[in-house]
């Protein structure tokens, strides 16, 4: 049995969860469950004490030898500590929800939806693999998995991660992909207040973005902003106003070509 922590809106959890027991579940990306219950839980608490008005989720998860073949992969990523080891399951998994029901851990509130999963080879789920995949995830999926990692708050993980795609010739040789690992590093360095790594990261943003982008280009606009913010955090104020005047100016610009 893994475990995986979620929150949800209130209807969303009633339209995709509750009223579908018995029902199919996938998800659009991959999905990463620890074999720690407490980790799970842990996150859910976090997730609740920043948005208030979600619905805490633990999935369980039975990964029953039977299910596991070729068409629904998932692999063990080893963390060193055994009690933090997690499963990564691809995108292709369907599972079937077994049950749900309202559980208490300390004075919190929780649903617990027990998740089995099942084979790929039946017809109904193949069309429902069909219908979840993105183009953009499948397209760039070592990429999504860093940001799953991230929006997880597994920042160290998430971090290594990346830095190993740099090492990745068919990513170095893609600067759209190069733009995208370097600003999911910057965004944990910055969220870890290491501005200047932060600033390193954001620059090689927009010297990539540079090579396939108009330098008035309003895809700019956000990476002068977040170069400007990562000096401010150093109170390098001047050097921030320099680049949310340029931020600024290529607003204006394309505000202007549109109202012409």
């Amino acid at each position: 049995m893994v475990y995986r922590g979620k929150t949800m809106s209130c209807l969303e959890f009633e339209t995709v969860i509750k009223n579908n027991c018995g029902g199919f579940l996938s998800f659009p990306n991959f999905l990463i469950a620890s074999i720690n219950k407490k980790f799970a839980i842990d996150f859910i608490d976090r997730r609740l004490a920043m948005h208030r008005d979600m619905i805490g989720i633990l999935f369980e998860i039975d990964i029953a030898k039977t299910a596991f073949d070729e068409k629904s992969p998932f692999a063990l990523l080893k963390d060193g500590d055994v009690d933090n080891d997690t499963v990564c399951f691809s995108m292709s998994i369907i599972f079937c929800i077994q049950s749900v029901e309202q559980i208490t851990n300390g004075e919190m509130l929780m649903w617990s939806v027990q998740l089995k999963l099942i084979n790929n080879d039946d017809q109904q789920v193949q069309y429902i693999i069909a219908s979840t995949r993105q183009d953009e995830v499948h397209a760039n999926p070592a990429f999504h998995l860093g940001k799953l990692l991230v929006d997880m708050g597994e920042y160290k993980r998430a971090e290594q991660f990346l830095l190993s795609l740099l090492q990745d010739t068919a990513v170095l040789s893609q600067p759209r992909r190069l733009v995208r690992v370097h600003n999911g590093l910057a965004a944990i360095y910055t969220y870890n207040h290491d501005y200047v790594k932060a600033l390193n990261h954001y620059h090689e943003v927009l010297r990539l973005s540079l090579t396939y982008l108009q330098s008035d280009h309003l895809d700019l606009i956000p990476i002068y902003k977040v170069i400007g913010d990562n000096h401010y955090n150093q109170k390098e104020y001047s050097n921030a106003l320099e680049n949310y005047e340029k931020a600024i100016k290529l607003l204006e610009q394309n505000t202007s070509s549109m109202n012409v």
